[in-house]
């Protein structure tokens, strides 16, 4: 589960719950098969900004690598998925990022829809796919009023 963090860091869990924190390695650029997933926070965007001149931050990396992507081709492009878990699209996105939110993770009442469908578009499923659509109409929230 993608969890509000303020850390740079994912959690990595072992046997008998053992966990251990470790940095993600930086995203490849090679093959249009690989998805890179920003997950926007305004914590994700205060590091981008690497306003620190004493310390630099791997976001700051991160996105060096994400903005060549983007200035690449259609399919280069289409390989980035910003999703919003904390804040707005310009408090939580480098600039490149903004207009390209994929899935927002803000709403827990959306949240395992938008992971659904983040994971069919991953393993390029068509969401019209006859073994998925019912399973993403029980996902919708349920409407009151």
């Amino acid at each position: 589960m993608i969890k509000k963090n303020t850390s740079n860091r994912i959690m990595t869990c072992h046997k008998r719950n053992a966990c251990e924190h470790s940095r993600l390695p930086l995203p490849s650029l090679n093959g249009e098969d690989n998805y890179i997933i920003t997950i926007g926070t305004p914590t994700y965007l205060k590091k981008y900004n690497n306003k620190d001149p004493k310390m630099g931050h791997a976001v700051a990396a991160e996105m060096d690598l994400v903005n060549q992507r983007l200035t690449g081709s259609e399919a280069e492009k289409a390989t980035i998925l910003p999703i919003l878990r904390n804040g707005s699209e310009k408090t939580s996105l480098p600039p490149l990022l903004v207009k390209k939110v994929y899935a927002d993770f803000r709403k827990d009442e959306f949240y395992f829809l938008s992971l659904f469908k983040l994971l069919l578009t991953i393993h390029k499923v068509p969401f019209t796919h006859p073994g998925v659509i019912d399973l993403l109409t029980k996902l919708e929230p349920k409407q009151f009023g």
